[in-house]
């Protein structure tokens, strides 16, 4: 359908700078702005157990898997002195 309204049809790319710094912060902002507060405090709790949790197991995992893939071999470059 385009071929018919535009003679031009060249390919424009979308940059992720332009989507982080000017299209999401207003999808946060209005996220935060139209959140519930009361049952934002109600699950205060749980909201901070899973962001503690999973920051922690992913901290484990990603630092284990590391450590195992570089005694594997699959870096190189890495001294094994540090």
């Amino acid at each position: 359908i385009a071929r018919f309204f535009v003679r031009d049809l060249t390919l424009y790319q979308f940059s992720p700078e332009f989507f982080f710094f000017v299209l999401l912060p207003p999808i946060i902002f209005e996220a935060g702005y139209s959140l519930d507060r009361d049952r934002f405090f109600e699950n205060i709790g749980s909201i901070t157990l899973y962001a503690m949790a999973g920051t922690i197991i992913s901290t484990f995992i990603v630092g284990y898997s590391t450590f195992y893939a570089r005694k594997a071999g699959w870096f190189t470059g890495i001294s094994d002195t540090n």
